[in-house]
């Protein structure tokens, strides 16, 4: 007999997350468990997650290595780019040791021993406490913020914790010593008293060399921590799982149960005429020892069905690609925005414990108007006919219909984006994710930053034309047209200017930038008391500065005769003006009108900022391009294209694979924008 027990939860910015719980009468089993294991010098995890207020908890299971304790192994820190003010970068570490937070001025009284603990930290916003195995073992007169960014490391290679780390959770909540012990061991259902709170849950029964997932999904982008290294171009390997022994944790005593399902939607924009596009997918996590039945329903909603020519359904377990997922059915809409998937026992998938993925996907009609909305949404779903509804959600965003991709040039899609040390801190994936990224964006011209090794391998997979200094270097050019290298005044690692020839016969010159970086592009601006005059002054003496002297080298003089059309890509490390008014203060810790001196030259200059002249509300789409992968950094936008002379059809911010429970290779969003030229 199947049981129900449903929660709805909080909408996000991409997702309604939905809970259900299905138990059957199966006999218990167990299987195991896996435990993510730090090298205790150069291993990072990072969450992801955004700063955390009182009330909150932390709490894992912790195994030291067998060497002995360090001076400091920290175990929840901020991590990068979080100096921000009244936010201890450091909130839970051991000291020889002892469990200790030196910000609640906090500390057990003895060294823990190497074998499996369960450590948490709770804050109610007038004590601060400090638990060993459930039981309280330190408290003071407190009240901390934190930011719950980096599992086990703060960005120094001498505090890395060394030794397994595990069931990890973040709860907006103070929770007491009882509950704590009474589920330190146990998955936090429905039946947690703190459920709704969960903010962050990372199990690593999942992990790969990638990521672990977040089970739980409740950050601004539902991130998942990534699998790094702090040094960048090291060679060590990333944290590795083990199979974890201790006895609490290696039972799975509970019959099936659905433990969490999530929808979760594209953010992509989808070309008229795309082929078996995703537009969105459900993630079912079952845990316990048996399955809990066959899907047999499936109910969508969709806006904009009029665009959509075939539908698909696919399953996978364990990774939401499409490629190598089974296919579930095909359908075609009618005239109805609602469509119904069912299936016989016979046909149904079975869900056994572990991940799965429904993911819908559609053919677009080549005869789709762009700048139409497109929304896929579930309204229910149905397991061995017990069914739950989920929440109509009206606060995502829903896709947009793009202009055709054209052989002839006629439309042309470019995307600007640094991909970070040439995308390889998710490890030898790292290159993989860049190339199946712009595969997705089906961009004809693209312009890279700290390209740095993977642009050879990028243009060879594409067949485009390559410009580039040579294949170590910064910046590179590739496209799917001819494109004919300029000479440059400038260096080569901020500056590469072509012409790219259409087989329409137009051509345009086409610039890829990276300017000097500023402090408060990196997040000093979340810290209260700045004072915007130094930015201004930063920009001003570096970006601004490098725009006007590549402007004036590099642009100007060879265009003077021809007026060819100009497109600028690059990450230009400083803010808009266009974003910083006063209206969007709250976005930007409460800082605006900041009149940026390099958005307002590449004005003066007659460049227009292609995002913001499709979306001139800088309100209602704050989107931020660095660091997007951190959760406290999600407004400031300092990657640009720029163009002068060109019409501009759509322009988007990409932040996210479109298999969405892959992680995003790079710090930095991605701009894709769609123009054509004039006659």
């Amino acid at each position: 007999m199947l049981s129900i027990n449903l929660s709805k939860h909080l909408c996000g910015p991409v997702a309604c997350l939905c809970y259900l719980a299905l138990a059957h009468s199966s006999p218990a089993q167990t299987r195991e468990r896996k435990a993510v294991w730090l090298d205790g010098k150069d291993d990072e995890i990072n969450t992801g997650l955004d700063v955390v207020r009182p009330p909150w908890t932390v709490e894992m299971w912790i195994k030291g290595d067998e060497d002995h304790w360090r001076a400091s192994e920290v175990l929840i820190a901020s991590g990068r780019y979080a100096k921000i003010q009244g936010v201890h970068e450091i909130a839970l570490e051991l000291e020889n040791g002892m469990l200790c937070s030196k910000a609640a001025n906090l500390k057990a009284e003895q060294a823990l021993d190497k074998a499996w603990h369960h450590v948490a930290m709770s804050c109610d916003g007038n004590q601060t406490r400090l638990f060993i195995d459930g039981a309280q073992a330190a408290i003071s007169d407190s009240s901390l913020s934190i930011l719950p960014s980096s599992i086990g490391n703060h960005v120094d290679p001498k505090s890395v914790f060394g030794g397994g780390i595990d069931d990890v959770r973040v709860w907006k909540a103070a929770l007491d010593a009882t509950t704590l012990k009474q589920w330190k061991a146990e998955i936090p259902t429905a039946k947690h008293p703190q459920r709704e709170s969960l903010y962050g849950y990372w199990s690593f029964d999942d992990m790969n060399p990638e990521m672990a997932l977040n089970r739980v999904g409740r950050a601004p982008l539902y991130f998942h921590a990534r699998n790094g290294r702090l040094q960048y171009y090291g060679n060590d390997p990333h944290a590795i799982t083990i199979t974890q022994k201790h006895p609490d944790l290696s039972k799975v005593s509970e019959r099936g149960f659905l433990f969490d399902a999530t929808e979760i939607r594209s953010e992509w924009p989808i070309p008229a005429g795309s082929k078996d596009v995703p537009l969105g997918t459900l993630r079912l996590i079952i845990e316990g020892g048996s399955d809990i039945g066959k899907l047999d329903k499936l109910q969508l909603h969709i806006d904009g069905h009029k665009n959509i020519k075939q539908l698909y359904l696919h399953h996978s377990s364990g990774r939401a690609a499409i490629s190598g997922a089974a296919l579930l059915k095909t359908a075609k809409l009618a005239s109805d925005d609602s469509i119904t998937f069912s299936w016989s026992p016979e046909e149904a998938p079975n869900f056994s414990p572990g991940i799965h993925y429904l993911t819908l996907s559609a053919d677009i009609s080549d005869k789709a108007q762009p700048g139409r909305d497109l929304k896929a949404s579930i309204r229910s779903l149905s397991i061995s006919g017990e069914s739950v509804d989920f929440a109509k959600d009206t606060a995502s965003r829903p896709n947009k219909i793009q202009s055709p991709t054209s052989d002839s040039g006629d439309t042309l899609r470019m995307l600007n984006w640094n991909i970070w040390h040439g995308g390889k801190h998710l490890g030898p994936d790292g290159p993989k994710r860049i190339l199946e990224l712009i595969k997705a964006s089906q961009a004809d011209i693209i312009t890279l930053q700290e390209s740095y090794g993977s642009q050879e391998m990028l243009a060879k997979e594409l067949g485009y034309h390559l410009y580039t200094p040579d294949n170590k270097a910064n910046l590179s050019i590739l496209s799917r047209f001819p494109i004919k290298p300029l000479p440059s005044q400038q260096s080569k690692f901020q500056s590469l200017v072509a012409e790219v020839s259409l087989p329409n016969g137009k051509k345009f010159l086409l610039a890829d930038w990276w300017l000097r970086y500023t402090e408060y592009s990196e997040g000093s601006y979340l810290s209260p008391g700045e004072d915007t005059k130094h930015w201004i002054n930063e920009d001003s003496k570096l970006s601004t500065k490098e725009a006007k002297a590549i402007i004036e080298s590099d642009l100007l003089p060879d265009n003077s005769s021809r007026k060819l059309p100009m497109i600028l890509g690059g990450d230009f490390n400083s803010c808009s003006h266009l974003d910083w008014t006063k209206a969007a203060a709250k976005f930007h810790g409460g800082y605006g009108p900041v009149a940026f001196p390099t958005s307002q030259v590449m004005q003066q200059y007659g460049f227009s900022d292609s995002f913001r002249e499709i979306h001139p509300d800088e309100v209602l789409r704050p989107d931020g391009s660095f660091a997007v992968i951190y959760g406290h950094l999600q407004y400031a936008r300092i990657d640009f294209i720029y163009h002068k002379g060109c019409k501009i059809l759509d322009s988007e911010i990409i932040r996210t694979h479109p298999q969405l429970d892959f992680p995003w290779p790079s710090d930095h969003a991605a701009v894709l924008t769609v123009f054509s030229l004039p006659n």
